[in-house]
């Protein structure tokens, strides 16, 4: 969680664990979701340096089985302006 953790996330993307976003609405508990480009595939190279940053992503809510899978193109992952 957060920035004092990013070296580990980091480790953990970088030896294959699937990248997860953690979601947190003002009305909703907070959600993990799991990350995958358009077509199902892992989106760990591609989100290494966002580690630990809010993002904004816009895709496709796909759920297999308990997991839920956010699908979208790395291409249009956008850092969120502080």
């Amino acid at each position: 969680d957060g920035k004092i953790h990013r070296a580990c996330a980091v480790r953990c993307l970088a030896g294959g664990v699937p990248a997860a976003l953690r979601i947190r609405g003002a009305e909703s508990p907070m959600k993990y979701v799991l990350l995958a480009d358009r077509d199902g595939s892992p989106v760990n190279e591609h989100v290494i340096e966002m580690v630990a940053e809010q993002v904004s992503i816009t895709g496709r809510l796909t759920r297999l089985g308990d997991l839920h899978i956010l699908r979208a193109d790395p291409a249009t992952y956008r850092r969120d302006s502080k």
